[in-house]
């Protein structure tokens, strides 16, 4: 008996670090969203201020990841106010929720939202998806959006929009200055 449940623990945690591994995307930017942030409202910048007192880089980055994945659900087209947005809306609110954390806690950094490609073992899945959707999917496919944060050492490309769908099984992506 012992040894079968062994057995089923040994199988069981292969295929959790093989899922992680399939799953694992690199976010590669290729432009800067421009246009304005989300305005966040006073009541939200005062409890993120609470939320994240004393919070580290890492920590506000996975706070603004899990609250905008809360505060949102993936649709078609933007709509955050109702609390539903595509990567476009995602990206915008998960920067500004993590901009008002390194505010509040008065780190230097800056984060925005970015326009790039999802790229798996050095494959574009936005690529990919495009050529096997529908035309009139091709305007939803062509890019995605997600988050980049510039720190004083590094700079971290994460998303909000994945997290939500995957669960977190995203990598972030860091790049040393």
């Amino acid at each position: 008996m012992r040894k079968k449940l062994l057995k089923y623990a040994f199988a069981t945690v292969i295929i959790i670090v093989l899922l992680r591994f399939l799953l694992s995307f690199e976010l590669v930017k290729t432009v800067d969203r421009g246009g304005d942030g989300f305005p966040l409202s006073a009541e939200l910048k005062e409890q993120i201020a609470n939320d994240t007192k004393g919070f580290t880089e890492d920590e506000i980055i996975t706070y603004s990841t899990k609250q905008t994945a809360k505060m949102l659900r993936f649709t078609k087209t933007n709509d955050i106010e109702a609390g539903k947005a595509n990567c476009v809306g995602y990206a915008k609110l998960c920067a500004a929720i993590c901009q008002q954390c390194f505010d509040s806690n008065k780190i230097k950094g800056k984060a925005k939202p970015v326009v790039g490609d999802v790229r798996r073992f050095g494959v574009s899945i936005c690529k990919t998806l495009k050529s096997i959707v529908p035309s009139s999917w091709e305007g939803f496919v062509k890019d995605h959006d997600f988050v980049e944060v510039q720190l004083p050492d590094k700079t971290v490309f994460f998303d909000a929009c994945f997290y939500d769908y995957t669960y977190n099984n995203c990598k972030k992506t860091i790049m040393k200055k």
